[in-house]
């Protein structure tokens, strides 16, 4: 049910696992859908910044609060209350994108976050072909 609207821009070639780097694209896919609004909008841009390949996530979910962004890429962090969360999950998925994208010498951030949405961002060493 949730609306997904994605811009890729071709022949972007990076040296990478592939496994990986499904899950990371899973994980933050997964995490738009899951927090996002009623219903989930997700938007999905991968371009070249410069010398970068870069992914960004964007959600219309509420938004992140500002004492948990510095938390969320902890292994098992999971924001909110234990007794009152509704979704469902580990607190694993931002930290095994975290762990994958450092090996892959890139960072990961919280580009944005606010009450329309949040935009995760990945950058990796990439080429043009």
């Amino acid at each position: 049910g949730a609306v997904l609207e994605v811009q890729i821009e071709p022949e972007i070639r990076s040296e990478l696992d592939a496994e990986a780097m499904a899950i990371v694209v899973s994980n933050l896919l997964e995490n738009a859908v899951k927090y996002g609004g009623e219903p989930p909008h997700v938007d999905v841009r991968f371009g070249l910044e410069g010398r970068r390949a870069v992914l960004e996530v964007t959600d219309n979910g509420n938004g992140i609060l500002e004492e948990d962004r510095k938390l969320i890429f902890g292994r098992f962090f999971r924001s909110g209350d234990e007794m009152t969360r509704t979704t469902n999950g580990t607190g694993l998925g931002l930290y095994l994108v975290q762990q994958i994208i450092e090996v892959h010498r890139g960072t990961v951030e919280v580009k944005e976050t606010g009450p329309e949405g949040t935009t995760f961002r990945v950058a990796l060493p990439g080429r043009e072909v």
